[in-house]
């Protein structure tokens, strides 16, 4: 019988930014569709953030599309901002774990109160809404699989 042997000892900063970003955006849309219901206007209002709420809601399925890509572009940005990082501060891949739950808190917040605020959607930053559900997913789904990734790159 015959096993596959995966191994994740030691990766490029490519395949670390790549898997981390594509594994916490497909966790945190996972996430989203559990909470909020299967519905198209999750990935729309990601969209939302460049076209404005009305025009991806009316959109269809081409915002959806859309915003599901723009989902994961975002979470490559975050993906290799960490890496990045990473590469100078030892320590964030060393500790992954505690730094990766920090790094999904720092990105809750910097989406609440930096990138949400400056998108077509304007919302408002303050105040911050402490919305512990999503935090917690922000700090397992999102920054975890985002620093482990990171704790395998190549030194």
């Amino acid at each position: 019988m015959n096993s596959i042997n995966i191994s994740f000892k030691a990766m490029s900063i490519r395949s670390a930014v790549a898997y981390g970003a594509v594994s916490a955006a497909v966790l945190d849309l996972i996430f989203a569709y559990l909470y909020y219901g299967f519905y198209l206007a999750i990935t729309q209002t990601i969209a939302g953030g460049i076209l404005g709420r009305d025009a991806a809601r009316s959109g269809g399925i081409a915002t959806a599309i859309l915003g599901a890509a723009l989902h994961f572009v975002i979470m490559f940005g975050w993906a290799g901002a960490y890496a990045l990082l990473s590469r100078r501060a030892h320590w964030l891949r060393r500790w992954w774990f505690p730094c990766g739950l920090l790094y999904g808190f720092v990105i809750y917040v910097g989406m609440r109160v930096v990138i949400l605020p400056l998108s077509a959607l304007h919302t408002s930053p303050w105040p911050i809404k402490w919305e512990l559900l999503h935090i917690a997913g922000h700090m397992v789904l999102v920054g975890l699989p985002i620093a482990w990734f990171a704790s395998r790159i190549k030194s």
